[in-house]
């Protein structure tokens, strides 16, 4: 979570393993809005890759992306 409780997403391309240390690489999927009609965020891709490590991940729920007139969203179906 960032700033007034938005979330972050992220979206996982590579899970890599060298040695004994594991990463995930990906790109970030930054929130715009929240859309009340899908209970969905509205994202937009980082343009650079990211590489996190995945025992600092706080929230590991698998959710959901799907395209709607163009735009990405993030279903939240976690929280109803």
């Amino acid at each position: 979570m960032h700033s007034e409780d938005i979330p972050l997403f992220f979206q996982i391309k590579y899970i890599l393993n060298i040695h004994t240390d594991w990463a995930l690489c990906g790109k970030l999927l930054i929130p715009l809005s929240f859309c009340y009609h899908y209970y969905a965020y509205l994202v937009k891709y980082e343009k650079d890759w990211t590489v996190l490590d995945p025992f600092e991940v706080v929230d590991h729920q698998a959710l959901d992306t799907y395209s709607v007139d163009d735009k990405l969203l993030v279903s939240m179906w976690h929280l109803c």
